[in-house]
């Protein structure tokens, strides 16, 4: 067998670069022509007006793997239909974070949709363990904070933001160290410093959402959303599987914890 000569090879090389090229330019195109139509067929459906329930709307989108509610806030509208606050809020909690799993950025989520997850994850924290809870959970992440406040000033959650924003400050004023320790600390006692500095916004919290329940007030944000789009739970399994699968490049994206 006669050896190939290195210009050879070096020009098949060359030639295999130049179609994977050609190819993935292509994917990305089809992707981007199959966002453009779904937006367009997005602008024939009439916002829906506040208060109001959405319908399913599957059959007006005729989805499928390759067609995503892009710029959409998608809940079940099974969630949806039941009018229950708790229900509505956690369906676009385990939407985002079932996108999210998919490895979709969070550039690719629908801002409102983010905003009300975190200030859920905020809630949560809040209801289950207190300022410090949410301090060790988030771990200060600061994209975190600023989402939650974010969503606290669009939910018009205003008395709720006056003492997150409290928070905020008695933790901005810990050395970095010590912050850094109790978030990495695997128990913390009821005499923990940072704990005790929070234990008068935990206990105004309690008082402050039997007054202004930010349940309610993240479902009606959630409802008057003009983007609000209700899937029956075949359609919601194809768009969740979509947006992980076809999406270019998607087995590169990390997932965010």
């Amino acid at each position: 067998m006669v050896p190939l000569r290195p210009s050879t090879i070096i020009r098949s090389f060359l030639a295999l670069a130049a179609i994977l090229y050609v190819y993935d330019v292509g994917r990305s195109q089809f992707y981007k022509s199959e966002t453009a139509a779904l937006l367009r067929g997005q602008g024939k459906v009439s916002p829906p007006e506040p208060g109001l329930h959405v319908a399913d709307q599957t059959d007006v989108f005729k989805i499928s793997p390759r067609r995503e509610y892009r710029t959409s806030l998608i809940v079940s509208a099974k969630a949806l239909a039941t009018g229950d606050d708790q229900g509505i809020v956690e369906s676009n909690f385990s939407i985002v974070d079932s996108l999210r799993d998919s490895k979709v950025p969070e550039s690719e989520i629908n801002r409102a949709a983010l905003e009300s997850r975190y200030v859920d994850f905020f809630y949560g924290a809040m209801v289950d363990g207190g300022f410090g809870q949410f301090v060790d959970y988030s771990e200060w992440d600061s994209e975190t904070v600023a989402l939650v406040r974010k969503g606290l000033i669009d939910l018009k959650a205003f008395r709720h933001l006056a003492l997150f924003d409290e928070g905020v400050a008695i933790v901005a004023g810990l050395d970095p160290d010590e912050l850094r320790q109790f978030i990495n600390a695997s128990h913390h006692s009821s005499k923990d410093p940072l704990l005790m500095k929070l234990s008068s916004i935990d206990r105004r919290f309690y008082d402050l959402n039997d007054r202004e329940s930010l349940v309610k007030l993240n479902a009606a944000w959630i409802r008057q959303q003009p983007n609000l789009t209700a899937l029956s739970p075949e359609a919601l399994r194809d768009e969740l599987q979509g947006r992980g699968v076809y999406l270019p490049h998607r087995d590169k994206i990390p997932a965010k914890t």
